[in-house]
């Protein structure tokens, strides 16, 4: 039963794997471009990324002297703009000096610009 299963669906399977590697490889480089663009503009400070599930938003942490700054990214912001235009963006939201005031709070880049949000 299940060889035939897969034989059935071997060949959607295999499209959308390749699809979805393709995806998760210009995701990645976009993570990274960001992830360049905040240690590049906020003096060479250690970046930690990991993705948050739950706000479907690629999570940037970034530790400073006097304590880290968060920043989340929308998938929907990362996968809808192409690395310039997500970067010409962060410049435009003047994002690294919001980042660099906002100590207690979070900054989470959309499509609609900077919002805060509690971090707990």
């Amino acid at each position: 039963m299940y060889r035939v299963l897969a034989l059935a669906v071997a060949g959607p399977l295999v499209a959308t794997v390749r699809f979805h590697r393709v995806e998760v490889r210009v995701s990645q480089e976009k993570r990274n471009a960001i992830a360049k663009y905040l240690s590049d503009n906020m003096s060479g400070l250690q970046i930690e990324q990991k993705h948050d599930f739950d706000r479907g938003a690629q999570t940037f942490k970034v530790h400073a002297v006097d304590g880290s700054r968060l920043l989340k990214v929308s998938d929907e912001f990362i996968s809808d703009n192409d690395i310039l235009d997500i970067l010409r963006r962060f410049d435009q939201w003047k994002l690294t000096d919001t980042l660099l005031r906002e100590k207690q709070l979070g900054i989470l880049a959309t499509e609609n610009g900077l919002e805060t949000f509690d971090r707990d």
